[in-house]
C-alpha cells in the first residue's frame, strides 16, 4: 500500500461560488466543497476510486459509506492505494 500523492493544483480555493473548507490529505492541505461527502472529495480532487482505502482521523471508511459520511473542516483524511508486487 502506498499514500497517493497530491499536486499542488487543488491547494487554491475551488473557483466556484459555493463556500469552500479546508481538509488534509495526505499531509496536504486540500479546499473542497463544504458538506462534500467523502466519495464527493474523491470526484473534486480527482481520485480514481478503484483500489483505495479511505480513513477518516485514522479511522478506515468503508467503500459503501462513501456517499453518505460528511466531511468536515480540517478532517484529516488518508488515501491509500493497493500497489501490486512485492
Amino acid at each position: 500500500m502506498q499514500e497517493i500523492e497530491f499536486s499542488s493544483s487543488h491547494d487554491q480555493e475551488c473557483e466556484t461560488k459555493e463556500k469552500n473548507m479546508n481538509v488534509i490529505v495526505n499531509n496536504n492541505s486540500q479546499f473542497i466543497k463544504e458538506e462534500s461527502s467523502v466519495l464527493e472529495m474523491a470526484g473534486q480532487l480527482e481520485i480514481e476510486s478503484k483500489g483505495i482505502a479511505i480513513a477518516i482521523n485514522q479511522t478506515v471508511i468503508s467503500k459503501s459509506d462513501w456517499s453518505t459520511i460528511q466531511l468536515k473542516e480540517n478532517d484529516n483524511i488518508t488515501i491509500i492505494k493497493a500497489t501490486q508486487g512485492g
